[in-house]
């Protein structure tokens, strides 16, 4: 896909298809990124690491 976006690029030579193609890459490496947190073992934090703490005391 991102093949794509490059390909677009060279035969335009658009700085917005430049972007285009540089919001796909950045977009896979988040995506990996956050499958690779679904694949980790149960844990209590969330998908950006802060702990969860349920206190519900006033």
């Amino acid at each position: 896909m991102k093949q794509k976006y490059w390909e677009q690029f060279i035969k335009t030579g658009k700085i917005d298809d430049y972007l285009s193609y540089k919001g796909m890459e950045i977009c896979q490496n988040i995506m990996e990124k956050y499958e690779e947190k679904r694949s980790e073992p149960g844990s209590n934090s969330n998908r950006d690491g802060a702990f969860i703490v349920a206190d519900w005391r006033i």
